[in-house]
């Protein structure tokens, strides 16, 4: 996977540099190397930007490194252009792990980027290169991505799924959790020789279970956190998966970043644990790292999603799944002009109308009250909620109904998909064809609009392809061999 970019060969005595003559005593030599253990990872994309995360290495004789970056535009017949040059910190605080960002790209544009970290912080070698350094970049890693178009297409194709049980201790999880992600490359790469596209791969949350084995050693500091995704990110084909293949990875949390049933009244109760955790949430998911603004974030890339956040917001006492703000961002989102007349994704990691128990939104009717008028209310059409948690897969189209029994005329769809690498699959049997949104008995009764299929209970992903002209989704569901598990369903939004 790595390809030279420039070789520097040395082939007398003396050399020179930006016109400067230099011995060869005096002339440095720098590797850009490969990330060792995590990146390159996109993890944002759109029509003119691009972030990318890696990590360098943590060593104790060198403990200073910063990233470095060369990107290169290329042509329709595959010419590029001279290159620019990037850095970007890595701190020895945040483990190296650091953050390249990118602005001023062309839209629908291809281009060709090498990065790796290379010794030294960025404030001594300098955002331009010293008379005295060349850099080499025939060990760092290279791929190409595209940018987005400023006008979205008809057709998108995302990949998701959710929960790999990854702990400290946990090799032989290790090892079975990661194959489901050689299927995901199989799965991407098939459907790029046939000229499809993936949009974005989404995951749901439980990226790693901090409790892996329970009350066992579960991870309490910011080291063992980051111990914990740093395994997790370096295993074989989830690193081909996220740095190979240049497809965005989206992620959310759920409660197992921190621990099991994680909310924000229990996080008082453990304020170190949970900052630990945060910390570590925000270097290695958050799509601009610890800079992310929100909790949620949204993108237009293939699609437009709402990535919801349902966990760091939390206060089951007050009956809120989230904050107020998140719900206002999410239903002026909804309403928005531009997407009116969209497939529209809301991503939540927990299930929303297949499944109702208090950890799920069935625990905050007051809220899932809210959302549902809202829907109602607006008229909101073409919204698919993509959800996990469950260690299952099961998706419906839901007719609302008032409490009265009267057809709203409204239909949403939910595609639960989770058990990435899951050992447990009770919360499977609660999986239910119809859901209430009711206050004192008032409210919306949600039905399945056709009988619900059998639950999949395997370790799986899946695929979800909408037109946009059409207003259809396509949803397939794979095994870790990338073999198909149910027959696809399609759905008229």
């Amino acid at each position: 996977m790595k390809n030279t970019i420039t070789t520097l060969k040395i082939l007398s005595f003396s050399i020179v540099i930006l016109g400067t003559p230099l011995q060869a005593s005096e002339f440095k030599l720098e590797h850009v190397k490969e990330f060792p253990k995590f990146g390159p990872m996109v993890r944002d994309l759109t029509s003119d930007t691009i972030t990318i995360v890696g990590q360098g290495k943590l060593s104790k004789k060198k403990p200073h490194v910063h990233g470095r970056a060369i990107l290169f535009e290329e042509s329709a017949d595959g010419q590029s252009d001279n290159g620019k040059s990037y850095t970007f910190e890595m701190l020895k605080d945040d483990r190296q792990v650091g953050f390249l960002n990118i602005n001023g790209l062309k839209p629908n544009q291809q281009y060709r980027i090498s990065i790796g970290y290379a010794v030294g912080r960025v404030e001594d070698v300098g955002a331009s290169q010293p008379q005295n350094i060349s850099y080499s970049w025939e060990k760092a890693h290279s791929f190409r991505f595209m940018t987005a178009p400023i006008v979205q297409g008809d057709q998108f194709s995302i990949l998701v799924g959710s929960c790999r049980r990854i702990g400290l201790f946990t090799p032989l999880m290790d090892a079975f959790g990661d194959k489901i992600f050689k299927g995901m490359v199989k799965n991407i790469e098939a459907l790029s020789a046939q000229g499809i596209k993936t949009n974005f791969v989404f995951f749901g949350g439980d990226q790693i279970y901090a409790d892996a084995l329970n009350d066992f050693n579960p991870a309490k500091t910011f080291e063992e956190y980051a111990e914990l995704y740093e395994k997790a990110f370096s295993l074989k084909h989830f690193r081909k998966l996220t740095a190979s293949t240049g497809t965005p990875t989206f992620m959310q949390r759920d409660d197992h970043e921190l621990w099991n049933d994680a909310d924000a009244e229990e996080e008082l109760k453990r304020q170190d644990q949970a900052a630990a955790g945060y910390k570590s949430y925000a270097l290695y998911q958050r799509p601009q790292g610890p800079l992310t603004p929100k909790f949620w974030h949204t993108t237009q890339n293939g699609v437009d999603t709402f990535f919801t956040d349902t966990r760091s917001e939390r206060l089951p006492s007050k009956n809120l799944i989230m904050s107020a703000e998140q719900m206002d961002d999410l239903k002026s989102w909804m309403i928005a002009p531009e997407r009116r007349n969209r497939i529209k994704i809301v991503t939540t990691s927990v299930p929303i109308f297949l499944l109702s128990t208090p950890d799920s939104w069935g625990g905050f009717n007051a809220q899932k009250l809210e959302l549902v008028d809202h829907i109602v209310k607006n008229k909101i059409e073409h919204l698919v909620f993509v959800s996990g948690d469950a260690h299952c897969q099961k998706d419906a189209q839901f007719k609302i109904y008032d409490h009265q029994g009267s057809d709203t005329g409204i239909n949403v769809v939910e595609v639960l998909v989770s058990g990435l690498f899951a050992i447990t699959r009770e919360k499977a049997d609660f999986i239910r064809d119809q859901s209430e949104a009711l206050v004192d008995g008032e409210g919306y009764i949600l039905k399945s609009a056709t009988p619900l299929a059998e639950t999949l209970k395997e370790n799986l992903f899946a695929r979800i392809t909408g037109d946009q002209g059409t207003k259809k989704i396509t949803i397939s569901v794979h095994d870790k061999k990338n073999h198909l598990l149910k027959k696809e369903v399609e759905y008229q939004l």
